[in-house]
């Protein structure tokens, strides 16, 4: 793949995981015949959070690994750069939403009942 493919293959993998956030809370858990999507969304929704945390980490090592070995390629060097402060972004984001969230429950700990399933 070229750096271009691997762009726009992360910004879609970030675009769907943003969407997926955004739908879980959307989803209406208000019948008992939303009882057990909603809880599927649920465990769907803590695990993708537990692979992103990870993938942060793991990406943010590749990215220092690939600068530190890269020590006669500039190029290398520049690309690993990159994929550590990407890393920290996506770690940034991860820790802002959480603390958002838990803003939110904390101002107003109904707020789940009405934005969906309560995750």
């Amino acid at each position: 793949m070229q750096t271009k493919d691997k762009e726009m293959y992360w910004k879609r993998r970030s675009f769907l995981l943003l969407s997926l956030t955004l739908l879980s809370n959307a989803v209406s858990a208000t019948s008992s015949f939303m009882a057990i999507p909603c809880s599927v969304i649920a465990a769907v929704y803590t695990a993708l959070w537990g692979i992103a945390a990870t993938l942060v980490a793991i990406m943010f090592l590749y990215g220092g690994v690939k600068y530190a070995f890269s020590a006669d390629d500039p190029g290398g060097r520049k690309q690993g750069k990159s994929i550590c402060i990407q890393a920290a972004i996506g770690g940034i984001f991860i820790m802002v939403w959480t603390g958002f969230k838990q803003l939110l429950v904390s101002v107003s700990p109904t707020w789940l009942s009405w934005v969906g399933c309560g995750i």
